[in-house]
């Protein structure tokens, strides 16, 4: 195997951990916001921190998994080309849209034009990979 061949397959090993860390972070977040009460009452309610406290970790774990994604992003940059990496993170909105209507906890209903436009997003995350050369 290549250099560049072994230099791609980390970088696309990398870019799904980012991926894969963005979906835990926008969902997460999602989650433990949705425990709160509505229009950031719970930040005047900081000090009764106990009542909010599992929600609290929920989005605490999100913005965890933004930082791990970051970093695993890094990875990304130092293996692939800018013009082939860029796109695999519209992955993520795939990943989201899907695990969102599939967990019934997000309240997310399965529709045809959404399913439309993520198959698109699929379509064009496929066309900018497929024919470039090099890294």
């Amino acid at each position: 195997m290549s250099l560049a061949t072994a230099s791609m397959i980390r970088g696309y090993l990398y870019a799904a951990m980012s991926i894969a860390l963005v979906t835990l972070a926008q969902l997460s977040m999602k989650y433990g916001m949705s425990q709160l009460p509505m229009d950031w009452q719970w930040l005047a309610q900081l000090g009764h921190y106990r009542d909010h406290l599992n929600a609290m970790l929920w989005v605490v774990l999100g913005l965890s998994a933004y930082v791990g994604s970051m970093a695993a992003w890094l990875g990304v940059l130092a293996n692939m080309s800018l013009s082939r990496a860029y796109p695999l993170l519209a992955l993520s909105y795939v990943s989201v849209f899907v695990i969102s209507c599939w967990m019934e906890v997000f309240d997310n209903h399965f529709d045809w034009l959404p399913m439309l436009g993520i198959g698109l997003i699929v379509v064009g995350v496929y066309l900018t990979n497929s024919q470039q050369k090099g890294s």
